[in-house]
């Protein structure tokens, strides 16, 4: 490929002329091998010390666009609930496995990982 600084796109070498890309999508397709791969944190002896919260100014339901993708890769049955078509966390099934967090497709991630908050100790009888 070549680049051509007066149109600012690049020209697939050995290719018909007309095929011109520009430099984001060829930069798209360079880099996207390159990009690392969020994996979730193993639920473990400390996932129970987290739980999901939704940020819904950055949730794509939330700004009227469809998505699921949280509650469809989410491994406990009920840990995200929909109400109205908003997705809503149960923190009570809500294991902290992060997986949410890492498939969230929105632009400003709207899943967030926060410290799990016990409840206060029963009054003794």
């Amino acid at each position: 490929m070549d680049f051509e600084p007066s149109s600012g796109s690049f020209a697939l070498v050995g290719a018909d002329d007309n095929r011109r890309m520009s430099r984001r999508a060829w930069f798209s397709r360079v880099l996207a091998p390159l990009k690392p791969v969020a994996k979730a944190k193993p639920a473990g002896p400390n996932a129970h010390l987290e739980v999901a919260v939704i940020a819904a100014r950055s949730c794509l339901p939330y700004q009227g666009t469809a998505c699921t993708m949280c509650s469809d890769q989410c491994p406990v049955p009920g840990a995200i609930a929909f109400e109205e078509g908003f997705p809503v966390i149960v923190p009570e099934i809500c294991t902290g496995c992060r997986i949410c967090h890492v498939v969230c497709p929105a632009p400003t991630n709207a899943i967030l990982m926060i410290p799990r908050r016990t409840p206060p100790p029963a009054p003794a009888p």
